[in-house]
């Protein structure tokens, strides 16, 4: 990743004793360096953490029904992923909001940390249960490969494409949270700006350095925020029971109704038995059945 300077265009031909003493005076930047990539280790330690507490928790609580390993790994995969992206967006709009003005691109990531955790969340449930998941089924013609969690086939093999079909479902949702994020943000940008840098120069004195403020604004918060985005969304992610079940009576309807016969083919034998012994109360049955079902005609 490039490294973000939060110094405005007009500010870059400063000496660099200046620009030392900017960085020191508590100017952050995203990601310098060496410490910017061990702060986003500590951050993705913590997500997993997360994960690993609830998958314990589940157990304990649903015993046998509890999701095995190897779907809680798929699942949380999804997961990690989206936030993978969601992180690298972060940084990309906190660069662009802050180059709009002379606003810290740490407060404008802090702004974005605190819209996806919170409102995101809401969002991504919306877009996903309501939105895209019947849109892609539509457009793909493919249904019950965007089941959240069901990665098997109805013989219970593993099916990987359902998996890469949902994972790409899930970025796609994550995708179109962050536009209309974005779009919420540069709306409230003056109020927001107000809150994010009100928050980073809450702290004393002697802790607003860059470090501090980019351990803030990328462990601090995202370690508390993120646990409760992930926690939520999981319950979503995963395949519960009552989609489990709906799935598979769905499948066992499918396959009898492949088996069965229609009730109107009786043997010969039978009709004409029937025939001869009431052949008017046949032609009335037949009459009435269909002007009941219109389809029999057919």
């Amino acid at each position: 990743l490039a490294q973000t300077s939060s110094v405005p265009r007009h500010a870059q031909a400063v000496p660099a004793s200046d620009a030392v003493a900017m960085a020191a005076a508590g100017e952050c930047r995203l990601c310098p360096g060496l410490y910017g990539m061990c702060i986003q280790l500590l951050l993705f330690l913590a997500s997993m953490s997360v994960l690993v507490l609830k998958k314990k928790r589940e157990e304990r609580r649903e015993g046998e029904l509890a999701r095995s390993w190897a779907v809680f790994v798929l699942d949380s995969s999804k997961q990690l992923v989206g936030a993978g992206w969601l992180h690298l967006s972060n940084l990309f709009f906190s660069t662009a909001l802050a180059s709009l003005g002379d606003a810290d691109p740490c407060v404008w990531y802090w702004v974005n940390i605190m819209f996806d955790t919170t409102l995101g969340v809401l969002v991504n449930f919306l877009l996903l249960k309501y939105v895209l998941t019947d849109l892609m089924e539509c457009i793909t013609n493919r249904h019950g490969w965007f089941v959240n969690g069901d990665y098997k086939d109805p013989s219970g093999r593993c099916v990987p494409v359902k998996y890469f079909a949902q994972l790409c479902l899930w970025l796609l949702c994550v995708t179109f949270m962050k536009l209309i994020m974005v779009l919420l943000m540069s709306i409230l940008r003056p109020q927001l700006l107000s809150v994010g840098a009100a928050f980073l120069d809450a702290w004393p004195k002697a802790c607003r350095t860059a470090q501090t403020r980019l351990l803030l604004v990328m462990v601090v918060t995202p370690g508390v925020m993120n646990a409760m985005q992930f926690w939520m969304q999981d319950t979503f992610l995963k395949h519960t029971i009552g989609q489990r079940m709906r799935s598979s009576d769905r499948t066992v309807s499918l396959e009898e109704g492949s088996r069965s016969e229609p009730s109107i083919s009786a043997s010969p034998q039978v009709v004409s038995g029937s025939a001869a012994l009431s052949p008017r109360r046949l032609t009335f049955g037949q009459e009435s059945r269909s002007e009941l079902c219109p389809r029999a005609r057919q």
